[in-house]
Formats: C-alpha cells, sequence, structure tokens
C-alpha cells in the first residue's frame, strides 16, 4: 500500500511574530490547529515534526505530536533552506523506520484554518488527478494582474506590459495565490528534482477566509475573528 507521511515543519525563529508558531490563537497555540488537522485526516499514515525549538517540541506534545529529536543546528539558520529541511527529515524517517514513503504532506502550521477535510479532499485530489504535486490556493480575482499597477518614480505603469488590454471584470481569467495551507508532493520526485512544486501542480482550491497565513499580529485578529464567526475548531 501506498504511504503517505505528513511533516509539520516549526522552526523557533521568528521575525514578524515572536514565537510565531506557538502564539496564542483562540486560547491554544497556533501549531495546535495544525497537529488536530492532520491527526483528523484519514490519508496520513505517519505524522513527524521538523523543529530546532525545545519549547516547539514539548508544546506540540501536549497536543500529541512527539519529537523524536531536533532539527541539527546547519538546519537551524535563517539560511538554511526548507527543502534541505524536508530532504533531511525524509531520509532520517526512511532510514530509522524502514518504511518506502511515497507521498509527502507538508503542513505549515501559520495557517490554522485548514481542517482535516481539506487535507483529505486536497490527497483524493492529487491522487486522482496524477500530477507530482499539489497546493493549496485561493481565488484572487480581487488582485487579479489585470487591476496591478508597478510604481516607476513618481508614476504607475501596468504590472501587465506587453499586448496589455483592460477587460471586464467578467472577462478575467481567474488567477490563483498559493495559500500556504497544503503541499502534496511525490516522494521521489522531491528526492531526485530538490522541488516541492512541480511544473504544473494539481490545484486544491480554498475560500480566501480559510487561507489566511499567519506572518503579522493583524493576522492573528482576523484568524481569530473567523475562528469566532464560523465555529471553526474552538
Amino acid at each position: 500500500m501506498p504511504f503517505t507521511l505528513g511533516i509539520i515543519t516549526a522552526r523557533g525563529g521568528s521575525k514578524g511574530i515572536k514565537d510565531k508558531n506557538i502564539v496564542p490563537l483562540n486560547g491554544r497555540p497556533l501549531i495546535h490547529y495544525s497537529i488536530d488537522a492532520a491527526k483528523g485526516c484519514d490519508c496520513i499514515d505517519d505524522l513527524v515534526l521538523s523543529t530546532d525549538s525545545q519549547k516547539i517540541a514539548d508544546i506540540a506534545e501536549r497536543a500529541g505530536l512527539s519529537c523524536e529529536g531536533l532539527r541539527p543546528d546547519y538546519l537551524s539558520t535563517d539560511a538554511a533552506k526548507s527543502a534541505d529541511v524536508l530532504k533531511y527529515e525524509i531520509e532520517l524517517y526512511q532510514n530509522k523506520t524502514n518504511q518506502k514513503i511515497d507521498t509527502v504532506i507538508l503542513l505549515q502550521p501559520t495557517a490554522p484554518l485548514r481542517c482535516a477535510e481539506d487535507i483529505d479532499k486536497a490527497y483524493d485530489l492529487y491522487v486522482s488527478g496524477g500530477q507530482k504535486s499539489l497546493i493549496s490556493c485561493y481565488n484572487a480575482d480581487f488582485v487579479h494582474p489585470q487591476i496591478m499597477y508597478e510604481k516607476e518614480g513618481e508614476t504607475l505603469s501596468p504590472f501587465l506590459k506587453e499586448g496589455h488590454t483592460i477587460v471586464r471584470r467578467q472577462e478575467m481569467k481567474p488567477v490563483y495565490v498559493r495559500n500556504g495551507a497544503i503541499y502534496i508532493f511525490d516522494c521521489d520526485y522531491f528526492l531526485d528534482s530538490g522541488r516541492t512544486v512541480c511544473e504544473k501542480p494539481a490545484l486544491y482550491e480554498m475560500p480566501k477566509n480559510r487561507s489566511i497565513n499567519i506572518d503579522a499580529p493583524d493576522d492573528l485578529e482576523l484568524a481569530a475573528f473567523f475562528m469566532q464567526k464560523d465555529g471553526v475548531r474552538l
């Protein structure tokens, strides 16, 4: 049977919000929402936490996710690449368990409104579509490139330049923004290419109000508002 490993990555250092991955949101550490979502879905066979912080590891354990060991120092710097972290965790898991990993689902703690149902639905789309990867996105028609401009000195120029023509809103092709909630990819493809996202990834669309990514204090307030409004896992 194909084996799917879930990986939650949570580095200790953060600049916009101190201890961002464990900052309180509606009375719970931020990372707990991702742990709950991962443990509540059906498609993940095993789940690991990748962190460089014992504090994060201890808080994750309270939500039922034990950390087998902290990342090495060279994967704990600001310059460390996420692909190197994932490669380390995948190879470590396969060597320890002798279990071949077919699919990896990467979940970032900064997307607290992603739920177990999202993960299962995204996985089903990934399997049925046959692409090497899938990403979750939201429809960004309100910031469509057709209505965007770049600043040049004290003036503006259209973001879309060559062949740019203004069309009615109804005629604009949909554009999607990656929301950072779900990444699914073929393990062998990643180990060979170093890429989590292939040239033409499958799409799992999420609504904008559940695509909030926690980067600044205002994002916490907005996420708390939608959680309370929609009754999301309080």
